[in-house]
């Protein structure tokens, strides 16, 4: 697994993850919000700008629902009898494409929960977030809850998305 690191888009100067507008030093014009602040990351998609949190100013992504591919119960979890949960953030970019997904918890490490996760979601698609009526990237988070029947063994995946809210 690897994890990708937004280049130029570690937040605000207070060392907080989000913000909501530009740093003071932002290189993009005023009044060009889409404008790439710096070089993606190595591994991130195409057009992806410095991600906004999701705020009043700034509009939900909506996710076109037959995009939604649902993660696979890792093999090897499953015949072991193991349950687990990941927690993803991610980049909604301004062409709704989900990108440089990072781990931020795992709750059982090594069993391929984390990859089964990243490989269902960076295929899904949104409509993009707005800013002033114009597309702008935004930071997702993605609950992913693998869990096994108890009767039967069957796995069960449920996936939950949310705005990270600054």
């Amino acid at each position: 697994l690897s994890l990708v690191l937004l280049a130029g888009c570690s937040g605000d100067s207070d060392g907080g993850m989000f913000r909501d507008t530009p740093p003071e030093d932002d290189p993009r014009p005023d009044d060009d919000p889409t404008a790439e602040c710096a070089p993606p990351a190595e591994g991130a998609c195409p057009g992806n700008p410095c991600a906004f949190a999701v705020s009043d100013e700034v509009s939900n992504p909506q996710l076109i629902p037959e995009s939604k591919a649902e993660p696979v119960y890792p093999e090897e979890a499953r015949e072991a009898g193991i349950e687990g949960n990941t927690i993803i953030q991610a980049v909604i970019n301004t062409d709704g494409l989900v990108c440089a997904p990072v781990v931020l918890r795992s709750s059982q490490p090594g069993w391929g929960f984390e990859q089964a996760a990243i490989d269902a979601i960076v295929q899904w698609r949104y409509e993009p977030a707005l800013k002033d009526g114009t597309p702008v990237a935004v930071y997702f988070t993605i609950f992913v809850d693998f869990r096994l029947h108890r009767s039967t063994g069957h796995p069960t995946v449920r996936t939950t998305a949310m705005p990270a809210i600054d």
